[in-house]
């Protein structure tokens, strides 16, 4: 991952965070909002309940975060509405947006297939946002082949 924000704004950074621990995920996750919140970014939060209850516990104050919970329901209703939000933030003056997810996966007990085909078809719906999103994969629940899919998707 990058230790600084992406040197083109003018596109959609996607990248997987692999984490093996809280702490690990926390380690990414708290420093990329909290830098976003400095910089007056829309930061947008779309994790799973437990990840979003550590993130919220750890950045204390959430003022700059927008949580979304149950956010991924159909994956072509979640590009049509993120596009509608991004557009939102542009509209409003943002020059960089920045998002922390999870999509669903088997380890969480959905299926994959939808969720494949988004990951890889948001690198071109959402190529024209200045955007930068990190994806968030538990490496203790996330099955093998679904890693191998984001490994490809994730350029």
């Amino acid at each position: 991952m990058r230790t600084g924000a992406p040197t083109d704004r003018a596109g959609y950074v996607h990248e997987a965070v692999l984490y093996d621990s809280d702490e690990k995920l926390l380690d990414v996750v708290v420093p990329f909002l909290r830098q976003g919140v400095a910089a007056g970014e829309p930061c947008l939060v779309a994790l799973a309940a437990s990840a979003t209850g550590l993130v919220r516990a750890a950045m204390g104050d959430t003022t700059g975060l927008t949580f979304f919970d149950g956010r991924y329901d159909r994956p072509a209703s979640v590009i049509r509405s993120n596009r509608d939000l991004f557009t939102a933030h542009l509209i409003d003056g943002a020059s960089q947006i920045r998002v922390a997810s999870e999509v669903p996966h088997p380890g969480v007990g959905a299926p994959w297939d939808g969720w494949a085909r988004y990951e890889a078809a948001i690198n071109r719906a959402y190529a024209e946002f200045p955007l930068w999103g990190l994806c968030a994969y538990d490496t203790r629940i996330t099955p093998g082949p679904v890693l191998d899919d984001v490994a490809r998707t994730h350029p």
